[in-house]
C-alpha cells in the first residue's frame, strides 16, 4: 500500500516508548507540583538525567533513556540493518532520550530541541523539518533555548 509516496508498513504500539512516568507528579501541572516539592526539586525531575521523583513508579530521564534505547536496539536496529526504514512517532521525551542513548547530541543539548516539529534522524544527528526562522521561534516559545 502506498500513500502519498510514502510505503505504508506495518504499524506497532510499545509501551517502551511511552513518557517518562512522573510518580507522584503524574497528572499535576508544574505549578501544583511546585507547590508541593518546591521549584528546585520540579525543575531537578526536569532536567537531571537522574533525579527521581518521589512516587513508586517515578522515572528518571535516564531510566527512560535505558527503557527507550532497550527498545532500540531490540527492535528497530535490526530493521536498519536490514535497509529497511523506521517511522517513530513518539512523545517529544521519549524522542530526546532515545537520540541522547544513540550518542547522537549531548544530555543538556536534547532538552532544546523544538516541539512538535518532525525530525529526519540520520547518523549524523537530526534534521528538523520546517524553515530556521520557525524553529528559533518554537525554541524561544517553548523555553527550550
Amino acid at each position: 500500500m502506498e500513500a502519498g509516496g510514502v510505503v505504508a508498513g506495518h504499524a506497532v504500539q510499545a509501551a517502551r516508548l511511552n513518557e517518562r512516568h512522573y510518580g507522584d507528579l503524574q497528572g499535576m501541572t508544574v505549578d501544583e507540583a511546585t507547590d508541593r516539592w518546591g521549584e528546585e526539586a520540579v525543575r531537578s525531575y526536569q532536567r537531571d538525567m537522574d533525579s527521581v521523583p518521589p512516587g513508586v513508579d517515578g522515572e528518571s530521564l535516564r531510566m527512560m533513556a535505558d527503557r527507550v534505547g532497550a527498545w532500540f536496539h531490540e527492535v528497530a536496529y535490526a530493521k536498519l540493518v536490514a535497509g529497511e526504514s523506521v517511522l517513530l512517532a513518539a512523545h517529544g521525551g521519549t524522542l530526546r532520550m532515545l537520540m541522547v542513548r544513540l550518542g547522537l547530541v549531548g544530555e543538556q543539548e536534547a532538552f532544546r530541541f523544538p516541539t512538535a516539529v518532525p525530525a529526519v534522524v540520520c547518523k549524523e544527528g537530526p534534521r528538523f523539518m520546517g524553515d530556521r526562522a520557525s524553529l528559533a521561534a518554537s525554541m524561544m516559545t517553548s523555553g527550550r533555548t
